[in-house]
């Protein structure tokens, strides 16, 4: 939330200037590859049984489908973001496909949680396989902003 706040914030001080622009894109990207080590350490804390997260009762239904529909409301919008060509749109969608994975990341903890056990090694395996993919993902989206603002540079 605040990465985008920041993005919205720089996106009007540079007054519609397309270089200033091109570098917010810029800045988010490295702001993602920087949470994005903070994400590992938050996968790391998961697979060794010592973060966990439950949700009471029906909630987790809710949860799970908030969690999918931003899931698949984040790709889609990137797709059309990267088309239309706009590095604020581009920003902002990169901030929510990242969001939208980390979602989906805690909600298989709490899935694991409520219906199964945590302490498993299955349990953990999973969890750090899935960890570590949101975290490739999420270091391939700061790295390809990174890669569109030099090729829009040259």
């Amino acid at each position: 939330m605040l990465l985008k706040l920041g993005l919205l914030i720089g996106s009007i001080k540079s007054k519609k200037n397309i270089r200033s622009l091109t570098k917010c894109h810029l800045y988010v990207s490295i702001a993602i590859m920087l949470l994005d080590l903070i994400l590992g350490v938050i996968v790391y804390l998961m697979a060794t049984d010592r973060g966990s997260k439950h949700f009471p009762g029906y909630l987790i239904y809710g949860v799970a489908l908030y969690a999918f529909c931003k899931m698949i409301s984040g790709g889609i919008n990137l797709v059309k973001a990267g088309r239309k060509n706009s590095p604020v749109l581009l920003s902002m969608k990169s901030i929510g496909l990242v969001d939208a994975m980390v979602s989906i990341l805690m909600l298989e903890i709490a899935l694991i949680d409520t219906f199964g056990d945590i302490n498993t090694e299955w349990a953990r395996t999973m969890m750090a396989a899935s960890g570590f993919g949101v975290w490739l993902i999420a270091l391939v989206v700061g790295v390809l902003g990174v890669w569109w603002y030099l090729r829009k540079k040259l």
